[in-house]
């Protein structure tokens, strides 16, 4: 088992607790959903036992066999590859399953250490390091799902920094010098993997009317981009100052100490309602939605720099605008590959094996970069007007933590690959360019077709290492390694197998 059993113990009983006094739900990463998912990990450990972990070095030893040449080319020199057969073939004789497992996760870290070293020094020729990630994807995907044999997936959220009513009544009065300032409703969102939402109404003199509190995690575990409040805040205010149909962000808090717990803002609430789902449509995308995406898309990539971004940091900072695309993406990139190295996470030989793909193949374009949203489409998008009216007009753009400066086309792919064939993909394109987005090229789609596949893959592998470090009690994060890490490593492989138009 790849979690450490204790951590998820923890997590399991302190999320039936929250069951006992919560409404089901059916959202994403619903605390259902965990539940069944930790509880089938925990009954398939106790079921399986020992036979299960040394059937995970056997596959792993069959993986390794069928790249033995590309290995060799890592790992032959300093005698590293010759070290981890030699810990996998010490390790299947273990029979305590505690000690297999231990043994298990440093065999991961090795074979990670390992891929590491070919991206940094740039040993393998690109057929090689295309065959080196297939295999480690098909492998790493294929282990992952047989641990929750007989698992459940179904799933509300389970919040051990939770913000009530009452409390945040107290904080208000508190803010605005009103004592009878009153909150009139208040509601958790449940689902996500990331920052904490809640939509509450408020009666008062200064501040009236409804608005959504958006809040980041104790210890985030993503800080570039816009992942931070503080700078997502910034972001939103500025392009709603351009015009752009941003959220009004009313304030942002990092001082808080009626409110502990993570930084929050606090915006108006637009009207409207969502039209999608973050993973995929379940029919074919109207036209009229369609060519709405394809408009708003091409007006964002037109926004001049926006110079209130100048003094931040990363990825976000509009003076990388001055950059090539190429050059831009590059940086990103890296930046990217830098903080994941850096930061906690669970050993994933096949997350920088694609890494070292996409640094190889990082695509050329003329221009410059445009600001970006990172996660844009019908999820994150509400509208005005009944569903199927011919009079349903965009309200609000959500949701900017993965706001950076980059390629148009990563907003593109990651359209693409949220929508896939529901989508018209030829006229979703024309409406963009004839709505003055530029020409985008088949390469640099499926480039960051996988690259978006990719990042989901790191930043849920990132959230997962939280629980295994005990900085989250969140058990919705068993969800990730099991479920949706290995359809992301799936689909990037799947876009890097796609052959260009």
């Amino acid at each position: 088992m790849l979690l450490p059993i204790e951590q998820t113990l923890t997590a399991l009983s302190e999320a039936i607790q929250t069951l006992k006094n919560s409404d089901t739900s059916t959202a994403v990463a619903s605390a259902e959903q965990s539940v069944g998912l930790a509880l089938g990990l925990l009954i398939a450990r106790e079921q399986r036992g020992p036979q299960a972990v040394l059937a995970q070095f056997h596959s792993l030893e069959k993986a390794l066999d069928s790249i033995a040449d590309e290995l060799a080319q890592l790992g032959g020199r300093d005698g590293s590859l010759d070290a981890l057969r030699a810990r996998l073939a010490a390790s299947s004789r273990l029979t305590d399953l505690h000690a297999l497992e231990t043994a298990w996760r440093s065999c991961l870290q090795e074979l990670e250490a390992l891929v590491a070293v070919g991206i940094r020094d740039q040993r393998l020729n690109a057929a090689q390091h295309e065959r080196l990630s297939r295999i480690l994807v098909q492998w790493e995907s294929a282990d992952l799902q047989s641990q929750m044999s007989g698992a459940s997936a179904d799933a509300d959220d389970a919040n051990s920094q939770v913000i009530d009513g009452p409390r945040l009544e107290i904080y208000l009065r508190d803010r605005f010098k009103e004592p009878d300032l009153r909150v009139t409703s208040f509601r958790p969102l449940p689902g996500g993997f990331g920052k904490q939402t809640y939509l509450f109404a408020v009666q008062g003199r200064d501040l009236s009317g409804d608005f959504v509190l958006r809040r980041d995690p104790i210890r985030s575990f993503i800080d570039n981009d816009c992942h931070l409040v503080s700078v997502e805040f910034q972001v939103i205010r500025a392009v709603h100052a351009l015009g752009f149909p941003a959220p009004e962000a009313v304030w942002c808090d990092t001082e808080h100490a009626l409110l502990p717990g993570g930084d929050f803002m606090v915006m108006r609430r637009a009207p409207g309602s969502a039209a999608g789902s973050v993973f995929s449509a379940q029919s074919a995308v109207p036209a009229d939605l369609s060519k709405t995406l394809a408009q708003i898309l091409a007006r964002l990539h037109a926004l001049p720099p926006v110079k209130e971004l100048a003094s931040l940091k990363g990825s976000i900072n509009s003076n990388l605008s001055q950059l090539t695309i190429a050059e831009c993406t590059r940086q990103y990139l890296e930046e990217w590959l830098t903080l994941y190295r850096a930061t906690p996470h669970l050993p994933s030989a096949a997350v920088l094996s694609i890494f070292g793909w996409l640094l190889e193949h990082i695509p050329q374009s003329s221009g410059h970069p445009s600001l970006l949203h990172g996660d844009i489409g019908f999820h994150n998008f509400l509208f005005h007007g009944e569903e199927g009216s011919d009079k349903r007009e965009l309200s609000v753009v959500l949701d900017w933590e993965f706001a950076h400066v980059g390629d148009p086309a990563e907003d593109l792919a990651y359209v693409r690959n949220t929508l896939g064939t529901a989508l018209d993909w030829p006229t979703f394109l024309a409406d963009y360019r004839a709505a003055g987005g530029t020409e985008v090229s088949d390469e640099r789609i499926r480039f960051f077709e996988v690259w978006g596949h990719l990042r989901n893959a790191a930043a849920a592998n990132l959230a997962t290492a939280q629980l295994v470090d005990g900085a989250t009690r969140e058990l919705k994060m068993v969800l990730l390694p099991h479920l949706y890490i290995p359809m992301f490593l799936r689909a990037a492989q799947a876009a890097i197998d796609r052959p260009l138009v």
